[in-house]
């Protein structure tokens, strides 16, 4: 049987070195997959697709198998939060209104010279197929990276620490593992999001799918809305300022709705406990 402490394996320096698996896992699948396009000739756009699958796959399996040798735990919930009518709604609106209330960190920050030649790179690799690049950005992300970083994860470090912790904590690696360390604030804010969300719908994985998935559907629709690809260079000035303090707004408002409805759902279950009791 095993004792209390093996299932609160996760520790926050156990995460430390769940970043060294991570770049890991990323260099592993990314030689692979360069040795199979040079052998097989891969179109580049089916080669990213390929790696994309083989580096969650890899990293939920070896993630997945330390959490069942620790703790014996194989189960993942699937199931959405009871009572979650009104919490699917408001979490994407609150989502959306955060990404697009947080662009002035993804616009006006200052970037070195080095890291824009690192973009120019990235976006030198991404597929030139859209139907790839929605598949890329809308199923494949989203499910492997919350199956890994909000069910794996996230779910660790909760039956350890408290949730502030665990959702601060999983936040800060979704952000370095994620982003270049001058995107690192906004990547970790929405990180944030999506952890409270996935404690407050009761660890629920498929809520949190929904979620990310929503998200980039808007990034993969943004440049088909806007000529120049983003908002900021699609709109006059001030239009911009006035649709970034609006979104702000609506989080804001979303926000306080689902803090009211997680709080009604826990006193709820609590009431429910206390009669079995």
């Amino acid at each position: 049987m095993l004792s209390k402490e093996n299932k609160r394996y996760l520790s926050i320096p156990f995460s430390i070195g769940i970043v060294g698996i991570i770049f890991a896992s990323m260099i592993v699948s990314g030689s692979i997959i360069v040795f199979i396009k040079r052998c097989a000739g891969l179109d580049n756009d089916i080669a990213l697709l390929l790696e994309l699958i083989l580096d969650n796959s890899l990293l939920f399996s070896v993630l997945y198998f330390i959490r069942k040798k620790k703790t014996g735990i194989k189960k993942i919930n699937f199931s959405l939060a009871p009572n979650s009518k009104w919490v699917i709604p408001f979490t994407i609106i609150a989502a959306l209104s955060l990404s697009y209330g947080i662009t002035p960190l993804w616009d006006f920050m200052p970037m070195p010279d080095f890291m824009n030649t690192i973009l120019e790179m990235t976006n030198e690799n991404e597929p030139d197929n859209p139907l790839i690049t929605f598949a890329i950005m809308v199923i494949i992300v989203p499910i492997g990276e919350e199956l890994i970083y909000r069910s794996i994860i996230l779910d660790g470090l909760l039956d350890r620490y408290s949730a502030k912790v665990a959702i601060i904590v999983s936040a800060l690696i979704f952000s370095i593992t994620h982003a270049l360390l001058i995107q690192l604030l906004p990547v970790f804010l929405l990180g944030l999001f999506l952890g409270w969300v996935y404690y407050c719908t009761n660890r629920s994985t498929t809520h949190a799918i929904i979620l990310h998935a929503i998200l980039n559907l808007s990034g993969f629709l943004e440049p088909y809305f806007f000529r120049e690809g983003a908002l900021v260079k699609a709109v006059d000035t001030w239009v911009y300022i006035s649709i970034v303090i609006v979104c702000n707004a609506i989080f804001v408002l979303c926000f306080w709705q689902l803090l009211k409805i997680f709080r009604k759902q826990k006193s709820l279950q609590t009431e429910v406990k206390k009669a079995y009791e």
